[in-house]
């Protein structure tokens, strides 16, 4: 009796392989010998150029004065200070001011007392970043009417109710 059962199931099992065989890879086959890349000079050779239509060539056409709304602007949309916390962990000690001398084009000397500067031009604007944690920290300031607990200026402060 178990035999028959399985003699049963060996017997779909085969007829299944069969069916997906003949129904669904023995034509994805046919058409791989169809269209594979061997018949690629055989398509080129019976390929008709004279149906296809190009375009006409066009002139170029260069911009004879900046235009402010189509200009590219370099610049650097995140940048850590000294202000930020997890910069100083790495040793960056140069603040915004350097920050912002460093992006008009001015060398800087690094603490490891590398000179650098940018290549070949500065860039047009710059995002300082300070991470919320380290927020309302600032570690040395120029003013002495801005205590170090208070927020510098342009950074939104919470409103006063």
């Amino acid at each position: 009796m178990l035999k028959k059962i399985g003699l049963g199931i060996v017997v779909l099992l085969l007829a299944g392989i069969g069916f997906i065989w003949i129904k669904f890879l023995l034509p994805l086959q046919q058409s791989a010998d169809r269209n594979g890349p061997e018949t690629a000079a055989r398509d080129y050779a019976l390929q008709d150029d004279s149906r296809l239509t190009l375009p006409d060539p066009q002139a170029a056409v260069y911009q004879a004065a900046p235009n402010p709304d189509m200009n590219v602007y370099w610049g650097e949309l995140h940048l850590h200070t000294a202000e930020s916390f997890d910069a100083a962990l790495f040793g960056n000690t140069l603040g915004i001011e350097d920050a912002y001398r460093f992006a008009s084009g001015e060398p800087l000397s690094t603490p490891v007392a590398r000179s650098c500067s940018l290549a070949d031009r500065s860039i047009s604007w710059q995002l300082p970043t300070t991470p919320k944690a380290s927020a309302p920290v600032r570690t040395a300031t120029p003013l002495a009417s801005l205590s170090l607990s208070a927020p510098p200026a342009g950074w939104p402060t919470s409103p006063t109710r």
